[in-house]
This record gives structure tokens, sequence and C-alpha cells, in this order.
């Protein structure tokens, strides 16, 4: 017999697992979060069910709940600039918070949170853990339409501004839709960038590196992190004209566009 073969692009065919089934067990797997259970379930009672069975559009159905299915779940719900804890006991980094860098073919890359160390994993999505707290999903959506290439902003997180001041201020070179890259206007380092690559747009940057002097030895080296090669969220973005006021916002453009 020949080969069932399906199309590249399913429909959602079967409500699998039951509805019976994911009524009883969202609240084992989402209980701590009431934020991401509270859709799921909406999700679940609505007419279409929209999200709850969009995996069949990757995946064939499942009768049950299983790593495949959390892993869809938590790819296209976790956020750009989200925080999250790592839930793998068995891994060193275990119940440590992450924050969202990218996503990619399943998992995510996130940096440490609030770590004297950065740390940079490559998360395979069945592992993230959402915080209880509610992501502002609100805020991001509202600044990412005020927000425009060559605006000049302050970055709310030490995380996102590694070796800059709360008071630092940066220049925006691109903007997307869920984060942008920035410039220091008043560079703290000298910097070197890689021919090997020549990226634009969203990877703007990328291979951009602060070189900085050890005082022991005299020898150079660099930061393989920087602001330069960080995805700012919005949420993180506060203009600095709101802050210091219009005039000294046109103050710091002159300044900016004749090289001081």
């Amino acid at each position: 017999m020949p080969r069932e073969r399906y199309p590249l692009e399913r429909k959602i065919i079967h409500h699998l697992p039951s509805i019976e089934v994911m009524e009883e067990e969202l609240p084992r797997l989402y209980g701590y979060s009431p934020r991401i259970l509270n859709f799921m379930l909406k999700d679940l009672r609505s007419e279409k069910k929209e999200f709850i069975y969009s995996y069949q559009k990757s995946w064939l159905p499942f009768q049950k709940i299983n790593h495949t299915i959390i892993s869809f779940w938590n790819y296209h719900l976790i956020k750009f600039g989200e925080k999250f804890i790592l839930n793998c006991d068995g891994h060193k980094n275990h119940g440590e918070v992450f924050v969202v860098q990218s996503k990619r073919n399943w998992c995510v890359i996130a940096n440490s949170f609030n770590k004297e160390e950065k740390t940079t994993l490559k998360i395979p999505a069945k592992f993230i853990k959402f915080l209880e707290e509610d992501y502002d999903t609100t805020v991001v959506e509202f600044s990412k339409n005020d927000f425009e290439v060559g605006d000049y902003c302050y970055i709310k997180s030490e995380h996102y501004r590694p070796r800059y001041s709360e008071n630092s201020k940066f220049r925006i070179l691109w903007k997307g839709n869920k984060y942008v890259r920035v410039e220091p206007v008043f560079p703290k380092f000298k910097t070197w960038e890689s021919k090997s690559y020549d990226y634009s747009g969203s990877r703007v940057n990328s291979f951009t590196y602060e070189i900085s002097v050890n005082e022991k030895t005299g020898e150079e080296f660099y930061f393989a992190r920087s602001v330069y090669n960080q995805n700012v969220p919005f949420n993180e973005l506060e203009f600095v004209k709101n802050r210091n006021g219009e005039e000294y916002h046109n103050i710091l453009k002159f300044l900016d566009q004749i090289g001081l």
C-alpha cells in the first residue's frame, strides 16, 4: 500500500490529548503560574482552541501530554526579554533565573540574570519554568511604537548594558518587533569588529567586541558579551528626553552629530 502523506501545513484534526485529559493535567503542569494556566484553560474552553492543539501543525497528534507538546507550548509562550527559571534537576544551573535573548529550533538562548559571572546557555524549551509574576506585555506593545532608529535612550537593567551605568546613554541602531540593537553614545572602550561577518538588521554588531587592557600585564583582551550584541526588549528602554527634558535631548543630539 502506498504510504499516506501529510501536507506540510497540517490542520488541527483531532482534539488529542482529549479535553478531559488537558483539564486534568494543565493545573499540574502550569499551576505554579496563574498567568500561564489561565491563558491555557481559557483557550481550551474556547470554541476554536487555537493554541492548545496548534502543536498538530508541526507534529502528529499524541494521546498524552509529553515533552514534545510541552516544548511547543513553552517555546511559543516565552517572549524575548522574559525571565524564567531553568527547571532541569540534573543541570548545575537548575533553579537559576535566565533571560531570553533569542529562540531557535525549540530552544532558547538565554543569559543568566543577576550574576557577576554571566552564563549563556542553549536551553530546550521543555526545561522552561515561567515566573509566577506577570510579564508585562502591555508595556512592550505600547513602547515599541514610540521608539525609532536614531532615538536616544537609557537601559534600565544592568543585564543589558554590561560595564555601563544606569545613566549611560545609547542610540538605537535597529528596531524589530520585540527588541532593539543599540550602541553607546559615549563609548567607554575601544571596539574591534570581525570582518569575517557582515551582519546588518537584527544581527548588527553581533561580532563587535569591546577591548580593554589587563592592568597587571598590559595585554589587551576583549569582552565577548557587550551592550553592542544585546537584544534589548522595549520595556527595558527609557527615552532620554523623558528623564532629562527636551532641551537636554536636543543638546545631546547636536553634540552627537558633530562627533563630540
